[in-house]
């Protein structure tokens, strides 16, 4: 007689199924953390962004295309900062939108198991990427708070307003504490660095973004003219 023992093809079956409808639930779980997660990018988006730019935000008509998603993509890989200059109406805004939205995104396709998925979609967005235009800095910094820094903080607008005294010492605190922390900044303006130099007063901030950005000119034609 053979000493091998017999096959349990019911408990071989009955795993199988187990398995199956383990599987299934999985995908069920990944489906609706991926709604969950898109329904909350939105919401984010609008509350950060505002309707205006969310609601006509095209990312095939995104100002530079290839170029921005090649910047994007050594953002994410190598945590590279821009400082991106253009004048008014030539597609900042979006750019940056389409960064919040390709940041978050590749965040999230990186969870890996179902423990992952965070209580709070809202909050753990604002960890990876948050947006502030330059002003809202300004006013933090008037009412005696601090911006939030996230692993990427977008900038949008910088020199929409003149900085001097105390105002440019809470700016350079808050450039300097996003270097110290080894976070990424993406900036845009109206004014590249170069005709800043001839204002000594912001040279900190420059030297403090030079360490973080590669400067980029984005094209200058004005799209809302077109």
């Amino acid at each position: 007689m053979s000493d091998l023992n017999p096959i349990d093809f019911n408990g071989f079956f009955a795993n199988l199924k187990k398995n199956h409808v383990t599987n299934n639930r999985e995908q069920e779980i990944r489906a609706r953390q991926h709604d969950l997660f898109e329904d909350s990018l939105q919401k984010v988006a609008l509350n950060e962004f505002g309707q205006r730019y969310v609601k006509d935000h095209d990312s095939q008509s995104v100002t530079a295309k290839k170029n921005i998603d090649s910047m994007i993509e050594k953002t994410i890989m190598k945590n590279t900062g821009f400082y991106i200059s253009g004048v008014p109406g030539s597609g900042k805004t979006h750019i940056l939108l389409e960064y919040f939205y390709a940041i978050v995104r590749k965040h999230f396709s990186a969870l890996e198991t179902l423990e992952d998925y965070p209580a709070n979609y809202q909050s753990w967005m604002k960890g990876i990427c948050k947006y502030y235009y330059a002003s809202w800095i300004s006013d933090l910094i008037r009412n005696k708070q601090k911006p939030v820094i996230a692993k990427f903080n977008l900038l949008d607008d910088f020199m929409v307003e003149e900085l001097d005294g105390w105002m440019l010492a809470g700016w350079d605190t808050y450039i300097e504490e996003i270097n110290r922390r080894d976070c990424v900044l993406i900036v845009t303006s109206n004014v590249s660095p170069k005709d800043i130099l001839d204002k000594p007063q912001y040279s900190r901030i420059l030297s403090r973004m030079a360490g973080n950005c590669v400067q980029v000119a984005v094209p200058t034609k004005d799209r809302r003219q077109s």
